[in-house]
C-alpha cells in the first residue's frame, strides 16, 4: 500500500483490491515506532513518510501527498523495491537520521 501513496487503491498498483490494506500498514509502522522508543540504542528512520507523494499517484497534484517539486515514481516494477530514485531517497533519508543522532549525542561528549 505503500506504492499508493495514502490513497489506497491497491489496483492503481496492479494488486486485488485490499479495504483494509492502509489500516493495516499504519499499524505496521506504528508498531516499529513503538519499538524504536523502547530502546535507547535504536532509531526510527521515517522511510515511509519519505516515500509518500513517490507511488502510483506522484503526478497527480491535487492528492495531499503530491510533492511539486519531484513528482516522481520511487519503485521498480515489482513494487516491492525501490528504483534508483528510491534508493537514492533512502540513502538520503539514512543519512540525515545519522547526522541528526549523531549532533544529539555530541553534546554528551
Amino acid at each position: 500500500m505503500r506504492t499508493t501513496d495514502g490513497v489506497g487503491d491497491a489496483a492503481s498498483a496492479m494488486l486485488p483490491h485490499w479495504p483494509d490494506g492502509l489500516r493495516i500498514l499504519e499499524r505496521y509502522n506504528k508498531a516499529i515506532r513503538e519499538c524504536a522508543e523502547r530502546h535507547d540504542f535504536v532509531e526510527h528512520v521515517p522511510f515511509h513518510a519519505a516515500f509518500l507523494g513517490h507511488g502510483t499517484h506522484c503526478t497527480q497534484f491535487w492528492r495531499k501527498n503530491y510533492h511539486r517539486n519531484d513528482p516522481s515514481y520511487w519503485f521498480s516494477s515489482n513494487l516491492e523495491d525501490p528504483n534508483i530514485r528510491g534508493f537514492d531517497a533512502i540513502r538520503r533519508v539514512f543519512l540525515l537520521k545519522i547526522c541528526e543522532v549523531q549532533e544529539a549525542y555530541a553534546v554528551f561528549q
